[in-house]
């Protein structure tokens, strides 16, 4: 597979970043007295899926895999994993060499 400066990739919040104003979003009303600052909108992270949805399924491409499995662990990482496994689909069709996506959830009653 090829190798990737992945850490060249990120996008890095030093412990100075204060975030956005709430106030440059649109809030539900019950939490506009609770949240000053949005630290990570959610459009960046929308496209940050997508991006990694496209390098992932690149990666696979040149190396000649025909199928990718998203595996879920956590039961909080659903929401993740369905965007991912969405994204990943999306972008499937649209390469020159088609790459069947498939997931799956694996449920833990410990993680010891």
């Amino acid at each position: 597979m090829t190798t990737r400066d992945y850490k060249s990739d990120c996008i890095i919040f030093d412990d100075s970043y204060e975030g956005y104003s709430a106030k440059n979003f649109t809030l539900p009303e019950i939490y506009e007295k609770h949240i000053s600052t949005i630290l990570v909108p959610s459009g960046m992270i929308e496209n940050r899926l997508e991006r990694m949805s496209i390098d992932i399924l690149s990666d696979y491409e040149k190396s000649g895999v025909q199928s990718v499995y998203v595996i879920c662990i956590l039961k909080g990482g659903f929401k993740f994993a369905s965007d991912l496994f969405k994204a990943l689909q999306e972008y499937s069709f649209t390469r020159r060499n088609y790459i069947k996506v498939s997931i799956d959830f694996v449920a833990a009653s410990t993680y010891v």
